[in-house]
């Protein structure tokens, strides 16, 4: 029997879509939405992309500064658990090394002043980073706690987290 208009064909799935035009409508709906979606996921990522990526390059290279110095605070941890008293070796200085691997505006990091001092705390000044910092350790029950100080030329932004906390002397006023 031929389909007529007053008696049109079984609907199967090889003339479904062509003949009706509401499955069509029904699927330009349904790519709509899922093209708003696309572009509400678009727009999501452009707007907090830059808060993901914001990290200061002096705060990356400057937590690298800080991750070098693990030999060197290793080194002082030994001494300080044998014996906290007798103050620590002087020469502990030398594992401090001149230059860094990190990058900043496609330099080394170099380290133009580095002291250890008797109680071990550890000094370091970067003029690339315009950057000090102060890592002071303390004996607690057997165990060395380390921590960090730091001043730069470019603010407290640029200073890795675990080292915002002012230098001795410069305190800030209670808020």
């Amino acid at each position: 029997m031929e389909p007529t208009p007053e008696n049109p064909a079984p609907r199967n799935e090889v003339n479904d879509d062509a003949d009706d035009w509401r499955v069509s409508k029904k699927k330009v709906k349904r790519g709509l939405d899922w093209l708003v979606g696309v572009v509400v996921l678009v727009l999501v990522a452009i707007i907090f992309q830059p808060m993901v990526c914001a990290i200061p390059p002096e705060r990356l290279a400057g937590s690298a500064l800080i991750a070098e110095l693990s030999s060197v605070k290793m080194a002082i941890d030994e001494q300080l658990k044998v014996n906290p008293q007798t103050g620590i070796d002087a020469s502990a200085a030398d594992l401090i090394p001149d230059e860094i691997s990190a990058k900043y505006k496609e330099h080394s990091v170099r380290i133009s002043y580095k002291a250890v001092a008797r109680d071990g705390a550890i000094t370091v000044f970067s003029p690339e980073l315009g950057t000090l910092f102060l890592l002071r350790p303390r004996v607690e029950e057997g165990e060395v706690k380390w921590s960090c100080s730091g001043s730069s030329i470019h603010g407290e932004r640029v200073l890795p987290l675990p080292c915002r906390e002012p230098l001795p002397g410069n305190e800030r006023p209670p808020e």
